[in-house]
């Protein structure tokens, strides 16, 4: 089947091309399906032995640029027979027949959605010492295994920590020597806030490529920081993450953050989120 991805800038991109979308066995359905209804992207795909076109498209994460290039594919195609999923999931559809009708129906779903709470990451660094008093022993094991072992996190080390339960609600990433990449190593399941299309695929990731950009880039931000200083930090964070619909998730927590090397003296970043308090608000 041939398809297009529309990126949230508006560029268009021949088939699996958008490395955001790339798992790491390579292009599936679930990919394209993570692209539009998490990242806001649009889809156009061209129907096998049909005049037809399919479009598919999250209302509400769909932006300006995305839109309009979607409108320009569509015109520049001149389908007959236009196919519209959207939703979340593309669980509602409709035919609609010549590509104004289509231009005017999208428009008007665009519009007409509830757009998504933008979400938000505040944070304050606190001593390692203001620790709460339930997470004391987790945080002094793994502050333990750090200096024992010379800030060296081997595979053994890593699967001794998650066999003891160190390791839930962890995120590690990689920082490459002499480059500013951060790609994601180890995703916990605990650490569930951006769904379960993003954990099954978040291995090998860039941090920022994450669905909502810009808190991506922000975690990037601060892991840099982290490796830079090669010291221990602890934040207390709130962190407003929209789910589906109207919903949305505060948690607020504490985040240990732990500088490591690996063998080829790469930087390897240990995020851990303490949880404190989760509520689930609707607006």
């Amino acid at each position: 089947m041939l398809f297009w991805l529309i990126d949230c800038e508006g560029d268009v991109w021949p088939g699996d091309e958008h490395p955001t979308i790339r798992s790491r066995q390579g292009h599936d359905v679930n990919s394209v399906l993570y692209a539009v209804a998490d990242l806001g992207f649009g889809a156009v795909l061209i129907a096998p032995n049909r005049p037809a076109v399919a479009v598919r498209f999250n209302p509400s994460r769909l932006g300006g640029a995305s839109t309009a290039a979607i409108f320009r594919l569509l015109y520049e195609l001149r389908p007959t027979e236009i196919l519209v999923a959207y939703g979340a999931d593309h669980a509602k559809t409709e035919t609609l027949y010549g590509v104004r009708a289509a231009v005017g129906r999208i428009e008007d779903l665009v519009q007409t959605s509830s757009p998504i709470m933008p979400p938000s990451l505040k944070t304050h660094r606190w001593p390692l010492e203001n620790i709460r008093r339930e997470h004391t022993v987790r945080v002094q094991s793994l502050l333990n295994a750090w200096s024992s072992n010379g800030e060296l996190l081997t595979p053994e080390l890593q699967d001794n920590l998650r066999a003891g339960g160190l390791l839930s609600g962890a995120v590690i990433v990689k920082r490459l020597r002499g480059s500013e990449r951060l790609t994601i190593d180890y995703w916990d399941r605990e650490r569930n806030l951006l769904g379960a299309r993003w954990m099954s695929r978040a291995v090998g990731q860039d941090v920022q490529d994450q669905p909502f950009r810009e808190l991506g880039k922000k975690l990037a931000d601060s892991y840099r920081k982290v490796a830079d200083d090669n010291s221990p930090t602890l934040e207390h964070s709130i962190a407003v993450i929209p789910q589906s619909g109207s919903s949305v998730t505060v948690r607020r927590s504490e985040r240990l953050c732990v500088p490591w090397r690996d063998a080829t003296r790469n930087d390897i970043i240990l995020s851990i989120n303490l949880p404190w308090q989760i509520a689930h608000l609707r607006w």
